[in-house]
Order: structure tokens, then sequence, then C-alpha cells
């Protein structure tokens, strides 16, 4: 049996779940009577599917049915750390931008210089 307890009121046909006790009648473990009476014993909860959201047990005390609410995750804010993270590869991506950007104007600039050396080579020769 599952214990559900500490219940929150929609309506009268719907309680959000806020504590759930796998082994309410275990000698070690388990609840006291005044607290049992509190709740109510259920023998399985339904399956979670879906993974992506926040997941929110309702029971309806009348039916004895528990299901599952879901709602988007909300996106914490970032600590230092993750926007440092962020701020290095974004100025590592661009540094690599800027490096192939120089590299292919030297690659230009060393044809340009061996062009005009050719040429001045040509001009020597026909001079002599």
């Amino acid at each position: 049996m599952i214990y559900l307890g500490d219940f929150k009121k929609v309506n009268e046909f719907d309680f959000i779940v806020n504590f759930i006790h796998y082994k309410p009648n275990d000698h070690e473990y388990g609840l006291d009577e005044k607290t049992l009476q509190k709740g109510y014993l259920i023998d399985n909860l339904p399956v979670e599917v879906e993974k992506d959201k926040i997941s929110e047990l309702h029971f309806n005390p009348v039916k004895k049915e528990c299901w599952y609410v879901y709602k988007e995750k909300e996106q914490l804010p970032k600590t230092p750390v993750e926007t440092l993270q962020e701020q290095n590869k974004s100025l590592t991506q661009q540094l690599s931008r800027v490096l192939i950007s120089s590299k292919k104007s030297e690659t230009m600039l060393f044809k340009q210089i061996n062009t005009l050396n050719i040429e001045m080579n040509k001009l020597k020769k026909e001079g002599n």
C-alpha cells in the first residue's frame, strides 16, 4: 500500500498530493495511526509519461483515483560559471573566425608578393 497525504485542495474531486510514503505500515519506518487517518492508502500510482516536464500528482478522494498534471519546466537563471562558459565558447568561436580570416589574408598577400617577385625577376632578365 502507498500512503498519500498533505493535500492541497483544488476542488472537492481534485487534491494535489504533497506527501507520498511507500511503506506506511512498516514497523520501523511506517506512519502512526493518527497520520494514517489524515490521508489515503492506495495500491499503486500511475506511471509518469512526460519526462521533460514537471509532474504534479493529483488525487480524487471520492473515486480513489490518481493522475498527473504536467507543467513546463521553468528556465532556471544561469550560474556565473555557466555564463562565463558561454562567453568563453563565444569568444573562442570569434577568435577562430578571425584567425581563419587572417590566414586567408596572409595567403593572399604571399601570393601577391610571389607574383611581384616573378615579375621583378622577369624585368631584371630583360634588363640584362
